[in-house]
Formats: C-alpha cells, sequence, structure tokens
C-alpha cells in the first residue's frame, strides 16, 4: 500500500535506529540500498549458465525478493546481469529481454531501482548492444561482463567465460573506454589471481571518470579445504585489492558471503575468514567506496542463512571495523550505493 511505499523510501541517517528501538536482535540492519541482486524465472526462460537451480528458487520475482528482505526497509536496489558469458556456440540468454524482464518486476516494488545490463565487451558491436539496452529501460546504469578465468581450473571458471580479458584483449578495453563516454558504471568480477592485471588494465587504459565496481569483495579468497591454500590464495586476493583500492573511482560490494564462504554460519575458521575479508575490504577502500549487497537469491539459494542474516552478519563486521561511526555506517548501507548508481 501507498504507506508502506513511503515508508521503504524513507532514508534513516542511522540505518541501525529501528532494529534498536524496536529492541531486535536481528537483523541488525534497517535500511538498505541493495547493490546487488537478481531476478529471474528460469521456468519461462531456462538459463544453463545459472547452474542447478533447487526447485523453490526456480522462479524468483520482485514479490518473493522483496518479502526476503523484510523488515529491512528497501531504500533502493540494483538489480545485476545474470546472462553470465556468452561464448561462440554457448547458450545464449537474450540479455535486451532480461533489462525489460528486470524492469517491470522492479517497476512494482515502489522503490528506486536501476540496472546493470549485460554486454560483451570484447565484440564489436557492444556499443549497439548498450544503446539497445538504454532503449529498453532508461534505468539502466551499467554493465557487467563476468570475466572469472583461471587457466587449469574450470571449477574457478564461470561458465562461457573462454578467456583472460585482463591484459592484451584491446576490444575489452575500448568497451570499458566507451562505458566511460556513456557515463555508465563498470561492475567488475573476476578471480582473485586476476585483480592485480584488472588494476593495472585500469590505470594504463580507462579514464579515471570510470566508476568501477568491484563485485562480491572480489571473489574471494575462495575457501579453499586446505587451510595453506587458502592462506596462499588470501596473499594473491589481498594484492590485488590492494591495487585496485589505489583507484580512487573504485568501489567494492560486500556480498557474496555464502557464495564464497559457505559454512561461515558456525564459528570457527571459514567465519573468522569471512569477516576478516569484509574488514579488509573496509580497511583498503573505506566505508565510503563499501556497499552491502544482498546477493539475493543466490546466497539464499546456497546455504542455510536466510539473506537478512547474512546483511546482519556484513554489517555487524563493518560496524565493529569503523568502530561503530554512524556516519561510516550510513556510507556502506545506504549512501556509497546510491550514490554511484544514481539512486537519490
Amino acid at each position: 500500500n501507498s504507506s508502506r511505499t513511503r515508508s521503504r523510501n524513507q532514508l534513516s541517517l542511522d540505518p541501525w535506529s529501528m532494529a534498536a528501538a524496536a529492541g531486535a536482535k536481528a537483523p541488525a540492519l534497517a535500511t538498505l540500498c541493495d547493490s546487488h541482486f537478481h531476478l529471474w524465472d528460469t521456468k519461462a526462460t531456462p538459463n544453463p549458465n545459472l547452474g542447478t537451480v533447487p526447485s523453490g528458487f526456480q522462479t524468483y520475482l520482485g514479490a518473493r525478493y522483496a518479502s526476503d528482505l523484510e523488515p529491512i526497509r528497501l531504500a533502493g536496489c540494483v538489480h545485476v546481469e545474470t546472462c553470465v558469458g556468452q561464448s561462440d556456440g554457448g547458450f545464449r540468454l537474450d540479455p535486451f529481454a532480461e533489462t525489460e524482464f528486470v524492469h517491470s518486476q522492479c517497476a512494482a516494488l515502489g522503490v528506486p531501482f536501476k540496472i546493470v545490463a549485460f554486454v560483451n565487451l570484447s565484440e564489436p558491436d557492444a556499443e549497439v548492444a548498450v544503446k539497445k539496452h538504454l532503449s529498453r529501460s532508461p534505468h539502466v546504469v551499467g554493465v557487467r561482463m563476468i570475466t572469472n578465468f583461471v587457466d587449469g581450473h574450470p571449477d574457478w571458471t564461470y561458465p562461457q567465460v573462454e578467456r583472460d580479458h585482463w591484459g592484451g584483449d584491446e576490444q575489452f578495453e575500448a568497451g570499458l573506454r566507451m562505458l566511460a563516454a556513456y557515463g555508465l558504471v563498470f561492475d567488475l568480477q573476476a578471480a582473485p589471481e586476476q585483480l592485480s592485471r584488472a588494476a593495472s588494465v585500469l590505470a594504463a587504459s580507462v579514464p579515471a571518470h570510470l566508476k568501477v565496481v568491484v563485485n562480491h569483495m572480489g571473489c574471494g579468497p575462495r575457501c579453499a579445504e586446505d587451510e595453506r591454500a587458502a592462506r596462499g590464495l588470501w596473499d594473491v586476493w589481498l594484492a590485488g585489492m590492494t591495487a585496485l583500492a589505489k583507484r580512487e573511482t573504485t568501489f567494492v560490494k560486500l556480498s557474496g558471503i555464502t557464495m564464497l564462504f559457505p559454512g561461515w554460519e558456525t564459528p570457527g575458521p571459514v567465519r573468522t575468514r569471512a569477516a576478516r575479508a569484509v574488514k579488509e575490504c573496509v580497511r583498503l577502500f573505506g566505508p565510503e567506496r563499501c556497499m552491502l549487497g544482498s546477493n539475493c537469491p543466490v546466497d539464499p539459494m546456497l546455504g542455510p542463512a536466510p539473506a537478512t542474516d547474512v546483511l546482519a552478519f556484513i554489517a555487524d563486521v563493518v560496524s565493529e571495523a569503523v568502530g561503530g561511526d554512524v556516519a561510516s555506517l550510513e556510507h556502506a548501507v545506504v549512501g556509497t550505493a546510491s550514490a554511484v548508481y544514481g539512486l537519490g
């Protein structure tokens, strides 16, 4: 109803005040500008790139998403594409139909929303694709092209990502410059092993005004069963994130906790590593360049914790990292995503 819509659109200067006033223990989060979520209907539009989707999540529409975040007040949200990759001969999801579908679903939420669409920046007609997305929805403000590729490790390489685009892919770099010319945001998703190269490409070949948002804390470090392997990957990830953070117009999404750290719900080394990753992001980028993301429905689909618990965990770690400073919390929870994606 209209009163509920108004309450969702009101921004609280203290994102924790509503829960505290109500005496609630969880979720600690009262207001959120969600920087990362997905919608789909795999029954109507199959998408093999998503892998095996459990029956309870095969259809995930806007109403379900809003319900899954309650009682958090949604101040705005950013939908991110699910096309993943578009290799020659592989399955191709129509990215323009996805933009139209997402627009129709989000328009019914009654909150500000933006769309990060899929464009293959390595193709010569990337600019044509951008124009097509913009014609389908005025809410398109960015592009994501997943680039996760780890040579020799197919399990760590995303579907239909055939090569490493970070270094030597002139068409891809031209695509990034084209996004800058259009004033669009680039959502960067890459493996930990690629982050340092990505930072080098951005510094050398891309205008400084292009806003780049690192997805899911740089996808790492992945939770390895071998603790020694996890520590080695941590060093690689940290070096890459440190390099990316030096670029002042690069931001990071604090999201994907269940995807990256399965089992974080139980106290132990995995939970400790997840919290440390969040803290390192806050330390490197500062809260004014961090933004929370629910990663709905992926995180709830992969683990027992609902989206509100995942977000509460991230928020609690951020709160600890910034010493409880209210202004810093507001940046990470609402302000950064709102400013970067133009949700204000």
